[in-house]
């Protein structure tokens, strides 16, 4: 099969497994929005920044690295050492999770009370701190499969993920009618349930595959020179994640506190945060589930031209991504503005969903382009310019919010976050063309 082909077989198969997956979580959306509240939805969604922090230094850098290394491996048919990255990485990966884990259980009460200034947070992180081995395992093998362009695991995992978490959810409201279990502890109970099922489907998938001979590697060498690639490589990429998920952590904090601000409520306040983050947002990142799919395969394509000096290929790969996503969010951007209201008063019974939808809009071409451009650059070997880009882009944005938000409420949040895709988008292209 050729390389244009696998590509776009990948991208459909990942693409296909996104968007089931994301209507799935869209019905678990609008189920929580009518279950917990909108105040609910936003405590919720204030402990993701603690997780996605814990996440960049569990998985993502390794997760990348193991990638990128795995695919120039295999393209030169170097296959000796890719076992060894694999095991490597799982254990490098658990070694982290099990820390952060014992942190979050025994810390998340004063992790509530400083840091996120909710102490209704404290179970919420005791929970969800017990699916962080599980969220590892899972996407060390799933890099590793992509890393080999199969991506069956990957997507058959999604699916699985999706499914049994908001089954879980449904089974358990009637644990809440019966006064047995509070409703904001449904949305948690549903992830830990999610993470934990698909993630012993990723194991018994890979042994199945290993059963079948798709392993069959020979004795890793040198040992020495492969951790230490991957640690070079993952440490930019690790900090990169974890720099700009602890500005996004402290946005998430500050945006109810400048949200009070403006509004004079703090109940207001999270209402509005959680109409944004809990409906509106999810509805305009909905089209991702194909630029992220392309990004996937994407990254470990140009990894293989990379090693194999191929710059023509290089080339095309990259003109194509970047003018295919824009396009797609152009049209994206259309469909949303035209028809923002609606969906937002037919999906969530919400006038301020619908506006907020219609207001996100813009937001479009240039945040469904910005994971293929970083994963461009990743694939380039350039991680210490997808770092320097996004660093910058996180401190904009927070800049933007402490400046925009006091003086305009939910409109200068928005307007922030699009300058700051802005101008990551063009500080990302201008980074591509000068790598070329």
């Amino acid at each position: 099969m050729s390389e244009k082909r696998t590509i776009l077989v990948g991208t459909v198969i990942l693409t296909a497994a996104g968007v089931l997956s994301r209507c799935i979580g869209f019905y678990n959306r609008i189920f929580l929005s009518k279950t917990i509240g909108a105040e609910n939805m936003g405590i919720y969604h204030l402990i993701f920044p603690v997780l996605m922090f814990v996440y960049c230094v569990t998985i993502q850098g390794i997760q990348t690295a193991l990638t990128k290394m795995v695919s120039a491996l295999h393209a030169k048919k170097e296959t000796s050492g890719i076992l060894f990255l694999l095991r490597f990485s799982l254990f490098l990966s658990l070694m982290l999770a099990f820390f952060f884990t014992a942190v979050l259980v025994l810390f998340s009460d004063e992790i509530s009370v400083y840091i996120l200034r909710r102490p209704d947070c404290g179970l919420y992180l005791k929970l969800s701190a017990v699916a962080i081995p599980f969220v590892s395992i899972k996407g060390i093998l799933h890099g590793y499969g992509i890393a080999l362009k199969k991506v069956g695991l990957s997507a058959s995992s999604q699916l699985i993920e999706q499914v049994v978490r908001v089954g879980a959810m449904i089974a358990l409201t009637r644990l809440v009618s019966a006064g047995w279990i509070r409703s904001p502890y449904l949305a948690i109970v549903g992830m830990l349930a999610g993470e934990s099922i698909s993630c012993f489907y990723s194991i018994i998938y890979y042994f199945a595959g290993k059963r079948a001979g798709s392993h069959a590697y020979a004795l890793p060498v040198p040992k020495e020179s492969l951790a230490g690639e991957l640690f070079r490589l993952s440490i930019p990429l690790t900090a990169n994640r974890l720099i700009v998920s602890g500005l996004s952590g402290v946005q998430a904090v500050l945006t109810p506190l400048v949200l009070t601000l403006y509004y004079g409520s703090q109940k207001t306040a999270m209402e509005l945060f959680g109409v944004l983050t809990g409906m509106a947002m999810p509805f305009i990142f909905f089209p991702t589930a194909i630029t992220n799919s392309l990004s996937t395969l994407v990254l470990p394509t140009i990894a293989s031209a990379k090693a194999d000096h191929n710059q023509r290929k290089i080339k095309k790969t990259t003109d194509s991504c970047i003018f295919g996503c824009m396009l797609m969010g152009i049209g994206c951007m259309i469909f949303f503005f035209l028809f923002g209201d609606y969906a937002g008063e037919r999906l969530f019974h919400d006038p301020r969903a619908g506006r907020y939808i219609r207001q996100l809009a813009f937001l479009c071409p240039f945040f469904y382009v910005s994971s293929t451009l970083s994963a461009i650059l990743n694939g380039l070997g350039k991680t210490k310019l997808t770092f320097y880009n996004n660093v910058i882009h996180a401190m904009a944005e927070l800049l933007l919010l402490l400046v925009l938000t006091p003086r305009l409420g939910i409109r200068g949040f928005m307007d922030a976050t699009l300058l700051g895709h802005l101008l990551l988008f063009f500080l990302s292209i201008v980074q591509i063309r000068n790598s070329m």
